[in-house]
């Protein structure tokens, strides 16, 4: 069994970035619209614009996310040091810290259950 304690109990939502994504994120910024419809093609994520916004691009790894930096560590121990989200959770995570709702549809085993933590 694996279990991690939160190194900081104390952190604020304050800490992570909320609202325009790319400007917190340059990798994520300079990502090119041809570039995220091929991850998304690739991966078969389908994504609807709601209210006229485009859907803000997806993380293609942990350190394009505003998590804090034992996410990644945390991921890295499960898995592996090249370890990436999954689909979903690369297209869910942008959303959700845009202040979107989301609705998301992906296979069992698919990591949704991360995507919404």
């Amino acid at each position: 069994d694996f279990y991690y304690e939160h190194p900081a109990p104390s952190l604020q939502c304050e800490e992570f970035c909320w609202g325009n994504l790319e400007a917190a994120h340059p990798v994520l910024g300079a990502r090119t619209v041809d570039e995220v419809e091929a991850y998304r093609l690739e991966h078969g994520i389908s994504v609807e614009a709601v209210r006229g916004r485009a859907p803000p691009k997806p993380f293609q790894a942990f350190s394009e996310t505003s998590f804090p930096a034992f996410v990644e560590e945390v991921a890295h121990e499960l898995f592996t040091t090249d370890a990436v989200p999954f689909p979903v959770q690369a297209q869910v995570w942008p959303c959700a810290l845009a202040g979107a709702d989301v609705v998301a549809v992906a296979p069992t085993g698919s990591g949704k259950t991360l995507a919404f933590l």
